[in-house]
């Protein structure tokens, strides 16, 4: 079952814009915290 909210991110794995700012997002965030040894999904 769809809700809003899924409609509204559907094509966020495809957008190119979406990508770069959560990869630049995740990596200022594990230059702030430790990850070595965690499982990140």
């Amino acid at each position: 079952m769809k809700t809003e909210w899924d409609e509204y991110a559907e094509n966020w794995e495809t957008n190119p814009g979406v990508v770069e700012f959560s990869k630049k997002a995740f990596n200022s965030r594990t230059e702030l915290v430790d990850i070595e040894g965690l499982k990140i999904l």
